[in-house]
């Protein structure tokens, strides 16, 4: 089944403080030795060229793998918002975040991930999730059965559960950087740059993402 068009939205531009209390790692794989070295604590960071930020392409790449793994998994929503309409099922499911959480936690610990981090990550995640369900419209012409509707339900789930595994991995990639200015910057400037075709394009969901990321001081 085709997933249906989703509506639009206004792209917002959203800007991020830098935490005063984080220093930029050394890491030269993941920023090339310019002799300037990261901005300055306090530095409000706001969205320029990508090109400015002085991040090597490794870093970008890193960025762009949890884009793209969150935007497959987010595509997923139209066609959950689908099942679950032809089942009756609302969009919000208490039990199932929890679990989602909780199994997210536990993987958390296995890779020595930060689990408050993890935890607000993939709440935003799901978040993001929910608001992409509710924005789908109803199709007047869908024919699922309910048994139909049940099998694409857990077809989904198990594949949204793969995603969030693999987004807990790329996740694992940048934690060391996720608080250094150039990063940050590169991030909020990189989610501007999603094709229009992902959901990440949507400057609601941006909104959603980065704050999970970097929650408003």
């Amino acid at each position: 089944m085709d997933s249906p068009t989703l509506p639009h939205i206004d792209s917002a531009r959203v800007q991020l403080v830098a935490q005063s209390d984080r220093k930029a790692p050394a890491d030269p794989d993941l920023y090339p030795q310019t002799g300037s070295g990261p901005a300055t604590n306090h530095q409000r960071i706001q969205l320029r060229d990508v090109e400015d930020i002085s991040l090597s392409d490794n870093a970008r790449e890193k960025i762009q793998t949890l884009f793209r793994i969150s935007n497959e998994r987010l595509s997923l929503m139209p066609q959950m918002a689908a099942a679950k309409k032809v089942l009756g099922d609302k969009v919000h499911d208490p039990e199932r975040e929890k679990m989602v959480l909780d199994g997210a936690a536990a993987k958390a610990k296995a890779l020595g991930l930060d689990e408050a981090l993890v935890r607000r990550f993939i709440q935003g995640q799901m978040d993001a999730a929910k608001t992409l369900q509710s924005m789908t419209p109803d199709d007047p012409n869908e024919q699922m059965s309910k048994e139909q509707a049940r099998s694409q339900k857990e077809e989904l789930r198990k594949r949204i559960t793969e995603l969030t595994a693999e987004l807990l991995d790329a996740l694992k990639d940048i934690e060391e950087n996720l608080y250094a200015p150039p990063f940050k910057a590169a991030v909020a400037t990189l989610i501007t740059q999603q094709g229009s075709k992902d959901p990440l394009h949507y400057g609601q969901l941006q909104t959603i993402f980065l704050n999970a990321l970097y929650p408003p001081q």
